[in-house]
């Protein structure tokens, strides 16, 4: 890692990913300084609603700068670290397959390959990387799906059309969602 530091951005965008995230309960990062622990509710049913503990610890050889914030009480408390996308329950976010959609059997599913950022195009205002109906090769770039300011380019990896695209851009996303549907092209 690099000698930078973790901005607050950097910590409001980690803890949104972990809010939107099904996969766990706790998340450790040690950088530097820095010690951040997150944990879920006691229930693991819904995201977190509130950061159990951020710990910033200073180097072993000063021990007598350490901080601790207590957990807020109410998520108005830090209206920065709450977004709408990440407090809605998680079915609201995932963007399920809907079964009316009459997607094909033999439909070629697109899957996040991690969790993180979607975005259709690879800067705000581009055109998409692909549209409904486009005829994609394997080497398309079809998506990004940014993970702490880390894009990933996410190839179609099988020839064939767009017949779905299921999450917006700028929605979080799951690993192993399903972003689109690919109709077989022969």
């Amino acid at each position: 890692m690099s000698n930078k530091s973790l901005t607050y951005q950097d910590l409001v965008q980690i803890i949104d990913l972990i809010k939107s995230s099904s996969h766990f309960d706790e998340f450790h990062l040690k950088t530097g300084e820095l010690e951040v622990d997150i944990k879920r509710n006691a229930s693991g049913s819904a995201p977190c609603s509130t950061v159990k503990e951020i710990l910033i610890a200073p180097e072993k050889n000063d021990s007598s700068r350490q901080a601790k914030s207590d957990p807020p009480t109410h998520p108005d408390q830090h209206p920065h670290i709450t977004s709408p996308a990440a407090t809605q329950p998680l079915q609201n976010t995932r963007n399920e397959t809907d079964p009316t959609l009459d997607i094909p059997v033999d439909a070629i599913l697109i899957k996040s390959p991690m969790v993180g950022t979607f975005y259709r195009a690879s800067e705000p205002g581009a055109a998409p990387f692909v549209e409904i109906g486009q005829q994609t090769e394997a080497s398309t770039i079809v998506c990004l799906i940014e993970v702490m300011k880390l894009i990933n380019s996410i190839a179609a990896e099988q020839r064939g059309i767009v017949t779905h695209i299921f999450v917006k851009d700028g929605e979080p996303v799951e690993y192993g969602q399903v972003l689109m549907a690919l109709a077989s092209s022969a």
